[in-house]
């Protein structure tokens, strides 16, 4: 793993240096970004025809890289002396694209590593984002032993009785000293 990131450092230093390559930063869309200036990726819309846009590009004179792939995306250059964000938005603001983004740069996160990692949803979940952003936490600080942190866990579910946990709500808080309520229920699915 190390090697790879040492090769992808040395080749992300080599095009830069070699291809004038350069990465920016940028307020955009009300978020700091960085960027490689010069580069866009864009969505055609379903209605554009190609002369049309063929048309917007020779206006802002975008050259394509990659063309428009079975998505309708496509990798583009602009001209680095031109206002890179307000040739964004004119295309953009065209209709003829679903979208117009920068070529963004992403940083790779700081992980453990635990080789169980992944099943931990809790603190990393690509899936529905349902998490804590632990990596991106962990970015800024991996901690400071002057801090001690508590979990207290009940182990009472969240949701109705199930298999998994046949006790009944009203058994477990009895059990625990605390009063029911008059009518009885402490979930509407528990009878």
């Amino acid at each position: 793993m190390k090697r790879i990131l040492l090769l992808l450092i040395i080749v992300l230093c080599f095009s830069s240096a070699v291809f004038g390559i350069q990465i920016k930063e940028a307020l955009w869309n009300g978020d700091s970004i960085e960027y490689v200036d010069g580069f866009i990726s864009l969505k055609k819309t379903d209605n554009a025809t190609d002369d049309e846009v063929d048309s917007v590009f020779d206006e802002y004179d975008v050259e394509i890289l990659q063309d428009f792939d079975k998505h309708d995306i496509a990798w583009a250059e602009i001209d680095t002396g031109s206002d890179y964000f307000e040739i964004i938005d004119s295309l953009e603001s065209s209709e003829l694209f679903t979208f117009v983004n920068p070529d963004l740069v992403y940083h790779l996160c700081m992980e453990p590593n635990d080789s169980r990692f992944d099943e931990q949803w809790h603190l990393l979940d690509t899936l529905n984002d349902c998490d804590i952003d632990a990596p991106e936490a962990w970015e800024i600080t991996t901690g400071d032993t002057g801090i001690t942190m508590y979990i207290l866990d009940t182990g009472l579910p969240s949701g109705p009785p199930s298999d998994s946990f046949p006790d009944d709500y009203v058994t477990v808080i009895r059990a625990m000293g605390e009063i029911i309520p008059e009518g009885g229920l402490i979930h509407p699915d528990v009878e």
